[in-house]
């Protein structure tokens, strides 16, 4: 007998993708690993996980651009500005999608497939940010509807040296992954297993 695996199942973790509020520069921001280059914030808020996709959105065509590898980059919160670098690869940047357009733009979905996937703790605060490594990658910014970190500022950087927090708008990202049970869900699915083995046996 012959068992077919079905892929494990990636959740949204983290929206700030380019329908989730209104495009505010038509002209993407330089992003290159090298030069300049930027970071947002995150927050899971209700649940740990473990991220494995990073999605980047950009204006540029990633076939009309030389897309390869991009830099992905997670960094610990430092009051409210970014800190310590946490984790960081080079990731492999040609599996993209035609994402959306309005009527003078069309968006284009990296998908960045981590290596050593993230594990983030729910209601911590982080610093995420993915750049062309050795191309411009073209940083797509937005103004969020709903999200409690659209405060308009992005982290900028000169290489890996923070330059300070510019006020151009947020960045336009996504994480996807699998959320990972809270200790106490935990308990409770071990006693739902407890009790139909209790069950059973009567």
């Amino acid at each position: 007998m012959v068992s077919i695996q079905q892929p494990a199942q990636a959740f949204l973790l983290f929206d700030q993708g380019p329908d989730t509020g209104s495009v505010r520069l038509t002209g993407d921001l330089t992003n290159m690993t090298g030069s300049t280059n930027w970071a947002d914030k995150v927050d899971l808020f209700y649940s740990s996980a473990v991220v494995t996709d990073y999605l980047f959105f950009t204006g540029l065509n990633p076939a009309d651009n030389s897309f390869t590898t991009m830099q992905v980059t997670l960094r610990s919160d430092a009051s409210d500005s970014p800190g310590a670098v946490i984790a960081t690869e080079s990731v492999d940047a040609t599996n993209f999608y035609v994402y959306g357009a309005d009527p003078s733009n069309t968006y284009y979905e990296v998908d960045l497939k981590l290596t050593t996937p993230w594990t983030l703790s729910s209601g911590t605060q982080y610093w995420i940010g993915a750049s062309g490594n050795g191309f411009d990658a073209g940083q797509l910014v937005m103004t969020p509807s709903n999200s409690s970190l659209a405060d308009g500022q992005l982290a900028q950087f000169d290489g890996s040296t923070f330059t300070g927090m510019n006020t151009i708008g947020d960045q336009a990202f996504a994480l996807e992954g699998t959320p990972t049970p809270e200790p106490a869900s935990m308990v409770l699915v071990g006693l739902g297993i407890a009790g139909l083995i209790a069950g059973r046996r009567k």
